[in-house]
């Protein structure tokens, strides 16, 4: 269709495609769904795989397998099986959970975050928990209440929590948080917390903290763990 405006529910069992911006109420789609950018509506499920050719406005969407928004987008929810892709930024009230990956070229902001895999994005703020498996890859870093990071996951660009955990033999930069713990045999270059908690075989190059430390049998701290007045502002 080319476009226009839907106010009831768009249903179709397999593919559907709308050519100009579409203001619809809700879309269900069983196999591929691709609609124009500056669409906006209620809720999306797709089957499969679904496109929108630019900035997108939606209530909750729900992909099977692969979501990809080439612009910004801005919703409630996204729950997507597969991969998502998100050319700019995405900003949501609620949960982003990505069975595989999930890549965002701008900021992503929300209130939860699960993601099996890989996520990559320029900058990320949640306000509850955070949980990756894999890897974590951004240039201003990812805050969330709590931030939990997988076993043998890695990561690039700074962490910060209220309270971190990273998995055993993860591999990361830069931790900042209230509560910080490293299973056994992680690696971080800097640790910086209130209460720091450093598992077996634990290395880091520097460790700043102000209240407790506990550390594991064989921890290698470059540099000594030092107790400080105040911490150094995080990042983010």
């Amino acid at each position: 269709m080319r476009g226009g405006s839907i106010r009831g529910t768009v249903e179709v069992g397999g593919r559907f495609r709308a050519a100009a911006p579409l203001a619809f109420g809700e879309l269900s789609v069983g196999g591929v769904a691709e609609v124009a950018g500056g669409s906006k509506g209620g809720n999306v499920e797709v089957g499969g795989k679904f496109t929108c050719g630019g900035d997108l406005a939606f209530g909750k969407l729900e992909v099977g397998g692969i979501g990809s928004i080439e612009g910004d987008g801005s919703g409630e929810a996204i729950e997507v099986g597969g991969k998502l892709e998100v050319t700019g930024s995405l900003r949501l009230t609620g949960r982003l959970e990505v069975g595989g990956s999930c890549r965002a070229g701008g900021s992503v902001d929300g209130a939860d975050l699960e993601v099996g895999g890989r996520f990559d994005a320029r900058r990320a703020v949640f306000s509850g928990a955070a949980e990756v498996g894999g890897w974590v890859v951004t240039t201003e870093g990812l805050k969330a209440r709590t931030l939990r990071l997988g076993r043998k996951s890695k990561a690039a660009g700074p962490l910060v929590g209220g309270e971190i955990r990273l998995g055993a033999r993860a591999k990361v930069e830069d931790l900042f948080g209230d509560d910080v713990a490293l299973d056994d045999s992680a690696e971080a270059r800097r640790v910086v917390g209130h209460h720091v908690r450093l598992g077996d075989g634990v290395a880091a190059e520097e460790v700043l903290y102000t209240d407790s430390l506990e550390l594991g049998r064989d921890v290698r701290v470059r540099s000594p763990a030092r107790k400080v007045d105040t911490l150094p502002p995080f990042p983010i």
